[in-house]
């Protein structure tokens, strides 16, 4: 993903797997993995700003 990140100052973050609460493997991935190896790339070409939207995850499963 590193050269879609090349020359951009702002990214906006509104990826998430919300599919199903108990599939850890792909909460994994996605929600944790997945951000991390995002912000990586930003560290790197210098990204100014990151606009970090999440709410699907958080709710997800609220009523259990």
């Amino acid at each position: 993903i590193s050269s879609a990140f090349e020359g951009i100052d702002s990214v906006l973050n509104l990826f998430a797997f919300t599919d199903d609460t108990n599939q850890w493997k792909s909460t994994l991935d996605v929600n944790i993995c997945g951000i991390y190896n995002a912000y990586e790339v930003c560290y790197r070409h210098v990204v100014k700003r990151i606009v970090f939207a999440r709410t699907g995850s958080i709710m997800l499963g609220y009523e259990r």
